[in-house]
This record gives structure tokens, sequence and C-alpha cells, in this order.
């Protein structure tokens, strides 16, 4: 999940839409293309800063 000026980008419609996912249509792929979510790569994680915890 991105994280920009400290705010999760994930909002509770997304989470709404998952839902309702049988209805919507919305799933992980809407997620990434929203830039709510990214894959990072073994390379990218090493330089990436990765919360383990919400805190």
């Amino acid at each position: 999940m991105i994280v920009e000026k400290q705010k999760l980008l994930l909002k509770q419609r997304h989470v709404d839409l998952l839902k309702e996912r049988e209805y919507t249509n919305f799933g992980w792929q809407n997620l990434v293309a929203e830039g709510v979510v990214e894959f990072i790569d073994c390379l990218e994680e090493e330089t990436s800063m990765i919360a383990m915890v919400p805190e």
C-alpha cells in the first residue's frame, strides 16, 4: 500500500468496493491501476521504506 505525505492512499471507498466485489467487479488490479498498491521487486525492497506495522 502506498503512503504519501504520511497518509495512506487506500480509502474507505476502496474497502467498500472490495467488499462488494461480486457486484462492482472491483479488485486487486483496480487498486494497482489507481496507484493505491504497488508491486516492488527484490531489488527495490532493499531501498524502499517498508513498514511492518501501522505505527
